[in-house]
């Protein structure tokens, strides 16, 4: 073989690492907006529970007593039209939600829609021409 193939070898072995190179590279620059968007898959959950946990889980529990008083007292006297006073009471609760997250000019995070707008449509935030 002599100093030709030891030649071929160190030129091959050369190649070689620069291709393992480049592909370790190619994966680190690919890894970089993966890590991104990894984050905001964790952060935009977190961030709706910081901004609506606490709302949430206060009609949660006005919901939670609702249901356990609606088969006692008055509401046991409704009979049969229990169901439609629970359906109203829960569309008048996310009406009052939707209201209030227009009103303040807040939109859910990590919806590309003004969802309140959406459900009421109107925008009473008090800013002129905002949606323009």
């Amino acid at each position: 073989m002599g100093w030709t193939g030891l030649g071929q070898s160190i030129i091959g072995t050369i190649a070689l690492v620069f291709a393992l190179g480049f592909g370790d590279l190619f994966n680190a620059i690919l890894n970089v907006p993966i890590a991104v968007f990894n984050a905001l898959a964790g952060l935009i959950p977190q961030l709706n529970e910081a901004t609506f946990g606490g709302l949430a889980g206060f009609i949660g529990a006005a919901f939670d007593a609702g249901i356990a008083s609606f088969g006692t007292g008055w509401f046991g006297l409704l009979g049969v039209l229990q169901t439609p006073v629970g359906v109203g009471i829960a569309l008048i609760t996310a009406w009052e939600v939707a209201w209030y997250l227009d009103y303040v000019d807040r939109d859910v995070i990590g919806f590309a829609m003004d969802v309140p707008d959406m459900i009421l449509n109107n925008d009473d935030s008090g800013v002129a021409d905002e949606d323009e």
